[in-house]
């Protein structure tokens, strides 16, 4: 949740979800790709708790936008959506998927992700299911629990037990958007002991 990312950078305070979790899906082979975003989209629901609306039929309405893409055209649309161009400039060497959040006070308002379809089948599943994750709160990519849907070593197609359970830890309400690594992490522990044991 809090970092640190390549370059050192980290977030201070939480991110995550207030509202319901509302999708669109865009771009290209959508109906392949729809049972696979409705599956992952139940089990986060679930795990979190939000509530979940019907499949958003625009853009404007929509909450995550899921943007399926060619991988050459990765940087163009990651530059239509306005991610870091540094990622957008080396996508189309390093990454298959991206994504980005809209947040105020640390309440998320909006994401999109952008998956490459025109990569293995299992990469594209573990890309869908890696990005909502990010959405969700987890900007960052960490080996420091394996396998992980998290890490960059694995390509996994599932939630581990420790992905989910670090999921729930950051959707109990005892954690607030916008609390500090300090106030949080005395909670999340306490929260990671209860869904353990």
């Amino acid at each position: 949740v809090f970092g640190p990312a390549p370059g050192g950078r980290s977030l201070a305070t939480i991110r995550k979800w207030t509202g319901p979790m509302s999708l669109v899906l865009m771009g290209t082979e959508v109906d392949r790709w729809r049972p696979v975003v409705e599956m992952d989209a139940r089990l986060l629901s679930r795990l979190t708790g939000l509530e979940r609306n019907a499949e958003a039929q625009d853009g404007s309405a929509a909450i995550i936008i899921v943007h399926f893409v060619e991988r050459k055209a990765l940087p163009t649309v990651a530059g239509d959506y306005a991610l870091n161009p540094e990622f957008a400039r080396r996508a189309v060497e390093n990454a298959n998927c991206a994504s980005k959040v809209v947040e105020t006070d640390g309440g998320i308002r909006g994401g999109v992700a952008i998956v490459s379809v025109d990569i293995p089948y299992r990469d594209t599943v573990s890309c869908i299911l890696e990005e909502l994750v990010h959405i969700l709160g987890f900007p960052y990519h960490s080996e420091i629990v394996r396998p992980s849907i998290l890490g960059t070593k694995e390509r996994p197609m599932f939630l581990s037990a420790t992905d989910q359970i670090l999921i729930r830890t950051l959707y109990d309400p005892r954690l607030r958007p916008g609390m500090s690594r300090a106030e949080t992490l005395p909670i999340a522990r306490a929260i990671i002991a209860e869904l353990v044991a």
